[in-house]
């Protein structure tokens, strides 16, 4: 199982924090637990553990995350501490930095992504 499906597979009862389809969100969001995007969030700056985008949600400006899942669409500037994960269909417009990329085929990827150094213990000992 790649790590991909294993976001994928997780249900929606499992997220904390759901933004259904029905919902359009513009503001500020900051949450320790995971929240699952399948409405549209603009203009807003997002913070929370982990992010799934769903195939129908889009989220738009900053975001602050460990992981970041994209089934749907993502614009803006995202700064992923960990995974970012582009699944077959979704969708990045924007500037990111992460520690680890996964993109699926179908993915589609516009803008620019800075790669940060994983730091292990073996990097330490020979700086």
């Amino acid at each position: 199982m790649s790590i991909l499906n294993m976001y994928i597979d997780q249900e929606e009862g499992e997220y904390p924090t759901v933004l259904h389809d029905d919902v359009d969100f513009e503001g500020e969001v900051e949450s320790s637990e995971s929240m699952l995007i399948k409405g549209k969030i603009k203009n807003s700056k997002i913070k929370a553990s982990m992010i799934m985008v769903f195939q129908s949600g889009f989220l738009g400006n900053r975001v602050n995350t460990d992981t970041l899942v994209v089934l749907g669409t993502v614009e803006g500037s995202f700064e992923v501490k960990k995974n970012l994960c582009l699944a077959r269909g979704g969708k990045i417009d924007g500037t990111t930095s992460t520690s680890k990329l996964l993109v699926e085929e179908g993915g589609t990827l516009h803008g620019s992504i800075k790669m940060k150094t994983v730091h292990t213990q073996a990097n330490r000992k020979s700086e």
